[in-house]
């Protein structure tokens, strides 16, 4: 099961494809340690971030899917790039622990008759809890010497050693999705307006552990936008809030953190605008996410609780 939380629009399908590439790269996403304390055939996830963009290549609308993915013995970054006729080009770099080793880079390739060139930099990059750099990087992807999507600081870097030019259309963010691990709190950042590049703060902090009567807050920029007591009863909800004035729906379900103890987890929708997220469940009680009459971006966290 790729993921509990699933939306029936353009971002499902979005996911449908660009995951079939990463099912090729199954070898990243399993490398997880073993919980022997909970259950010795239960593996803990590794933390990942997945993005999914809209960009076009020699004129042509493709999606390309950039993952981050970190475990205790691995930190890789991968790229895809969607292909129609002979499949995706698929692009994996293993981020080694001795200095500069692959952190440095670029790869070139046939899309469908189209050559797109994929340059990357990673020697000064600088990471917190997250797989994804914060900032000293830079990963581009060109075409017909147009940097059709660039990510990180290092911008002036990144155009002089492609030595290409800015692309006349700015790639479209669909949707982010979270793996993250931690005990109480979980911190990731996410943009809510694809018209500005800020990037918003989240924390979610929980009493799970230890406590007959748990709670939960989400916090936005520091401010503490929402609190739910007694997740017994209200461990699956949506509410409102403001960020800059700009709302933005939120949805949870902590089922699994309340009733299945350790290393289980908890999924989390953020999704700007005003439409009420209409939620139901499949038959074997999955929470299914409908966003039909939703469109734009939305951020998916799945939060794992590890004690």
């Amino acid at each position: 099961m790729i993921k509990r939380l699933r939306s029936r629009n353009a971002t499902r399908r979005v996911e449908e494809q660009s995951l079939s590439g990463a099912a090729h790269n199954s070898s990243m996403s399993s490398d997880t340690p073993q919980d022997e304390s909970a259950n010795n055939t239960k593996q803990a996830p590794q933390s990942s971030v997945v993005s999914f963009y809209e960009t076009k290549i020699a004129g042509v609308p493709r999606q390309v899917t950039i993952s981050w993915n970190r475990s205790l013995i691995s930190h890789s970054f991968s790229i895809s790039v969607e292909g129609r006729e002979n499949g995706p080009l698929l692009c994996r770099v293993d981020l080694k622990p001795w200095p500069f080793r692959g952190r440095k880079g670029s790869k070139e390739e046939d899309v469908d008759g189209d050559r797109v060139k994929i340059f990357w930099d990673m020697r000064s990059a600088k990471f917190s809890e997250s797989p994804e750099p914060i900032s000293g990087y830079y990963v581009a992807i060109v075409s017909q010497e147009e940097v059709v999507l660039l990510l990180g600081d290092s911008k002036k870097n990144a155009y002089k050693k492609s030595k290409s030019r800015p692309s006349l259309e700015d790639p479209i963010l669909l949707c982010k999705r979270e793996s993250a691990l931690s005990r109480r709190n979980f911190t990731t950042r996410a943009r809510f307006n694809s018209g500005k590049r800020k990037e918003h703060d989240i924390v979610i902090e929980n009493s799970v552990p230890g406590s007959r009567d748990p709670e939960m807050r989400i916090s936005i920029d520091g401010k503490v936008l929402i609190n739910v007591q007694n997740l017994h009863w209200k461990f699956r909800g949506s509410e409102m809030v403001f960020v800059e004035q700009s709302p933005v729906q939120v949805f949870w379900d902590v089922h699994d953190w309340v009733f299945n103890g350790p290393w289980s987890q908890a999924f989390f929708v953020f999704k700007p605008g005003e439409a009420e997220l209409a939620r139901n469940y499949a038959d074997d009680g999955e929470m299914l996410c409908d966003c039909d009459n939703l469109s734009g971006f939305c951020f998916f966290l799945n939060a794992w609780r590890t004690e």
